[in-house]
């Protein structure tokens, strides 16, 4: 301790050769993501992952750590959060690849709140995007950040993608129609909430929305009943019984679209379904696809909790960190990997790394649970 009550930290380093008076030799010192800081590996996973996986704002892991005698001030966190970022950014880029590399992307975006980002004020919107596999062995989440959730952004996303991306209507995706070798899947979670916001609305269109709904309860009770099959078995059920539903309820909606305004609650939920009907069926192509990007979006709410807590990023580069950390430790999660243990070992073994088979070893660490859990 100094005089202040705060802990001082020391790095011991050998000196051979001292005392014999032969040619002195240093240890080297102990290889770090952010070399001659105080930071170790468990520390830095400590903070990352009270922060991503807890929702644990920098603030208040200074409360817990002064509680315990260590100084630890939220400055210095989200400095190492940023330098922890750029060192992990192979890391991030092996996730990339694999995700490029699945047959099949849910994608999806969401706001968050960034305070000093260059020609915008603090209280304009900017954008997490979503992207991930549901059907992959290993399963990837990326998370990226964007002031802006322009069309371009999902091309810059997808620019080398080959593959089947599913997504809400927002028209942004639309960009990914000029995508040679990209496929589209629109998402039924989107269209039945327009069906369900017109059941409580005005009572022109209270009746027409029931029915519709009840069409929707039907489709999905045959993915219920399809749940534990194989794909094929999912895709042959899917043909018997959803595409003539389907059949009777694009029937339904034109017949009876236009008995009804436009910019009524009801006219709003015939028109997405209208507009995105070869998207909404795009998933009776394979047993492989979802009716609906409900993974991307549960991915999302695991960020909108922590979003709740610690409410905006101050800077751009620590959105740029949070969405790299997010990566990591939603991915991991969702493999049923500790993240900290995960994370530990990665800072333990990134600074040696030196190929890219090294960086997708430590990649893997996040995709694969330990044999021994």
């Amino acid at each position: 301790m100094n005089f202040s009550g705060r802990p001082v930290f020391y790095y011991h380093r050998v000196k051979y050769g001292v005392e014999c008076g032969d040619f002195e030799k240093t240890a080297p010192a102990v290889p770090s993501v952010i070399p001659k800081g105080i930071g170790t590996p468990s520390l830095f996973s400590g903070v990352i992952t009270n922060k991503f996986v807890d929702g644990l704002p920098f603030y208040r892991q200074e409360e817990k750590f002064k509680r315990v005698g260590v100084d630890l001030p939220r400055s210095t966190q989200a400095r190492w959060v940023v330098k922890c970022a750029e060192a992990l950014m192979p890391i991030r880029n092996c996730l990339e690849e694999r995700l490029l590399n699945e047959p099949y992307v849910q994608c999806d975006e969401t706001t968050t709140q960034v305070l000093k980002e260059k020609g915008r004020t603090a209280e304009t919107q900017s954008y997490m995007w979503v992207r991930s596999t549901p059907a992959a062995d290993k399963k990837v989440v990326l998370f990226d950040y964007d002031p802006s959730r322009a069309g371009a952004v999902a091309l810059r996303l997808f620019e080398d993608y080959q593959g089947t991306v599913q997504s809400d209507g927002y028209p942004g995706y639309g960009s990914l129609n000029k995508m040679p070798g990209i496929t589209r899947l629109g998402c039924n979670m989107h269209g039945r909430r327009y069906f369900f916001d017109a059941s409580e609305g005005a009572k022109e269109g209270q009746a027409l929305a029931t029915a519709a709904l009840l069409f929707y309860q039907k489709l999905y009770q045959v993915e219920e009943d399809a749940r534990e099959t194989t794909p094929d078995e999912r895709h042959k059920m899917r043909l018997e019984r959803s595409v003539p539903l389907w059949t009777e309820f694009k029937a339904w909606s034109t017949a009876n679209e236009r008995k009804v305004p436009p910019k009524s609650k009801i006219g709003k939920a015939f028109h997405y379904f209208r507009e995105q009907h070869q998207y909404l069926i795009g998933y009776l192509q394979s047993g492989v696809f979802e009716m609906d990007s409900g993974f991307v979006e549960r991915m999302i709410r695991k960020f909108a909790i922590g979003r709740n807590n610690w409410l905006f990023s101050d800077t751009e580069a620590g959105a740029e960190a949070s969405s790299l950390f997010y990566r990591l430790v939603i991915t991991a999660k969702i493999n049923g990997v500790n993240p900290y243990a995960a994370l530990k070992t990665i800072f333990e073994q990134i600074p040696s790394a030196k190929s890219i088979e090294d960086y997708e070893r430590l990649a893997d660490l996040l995709l694969t649970r330990p044999a021994h859990t």
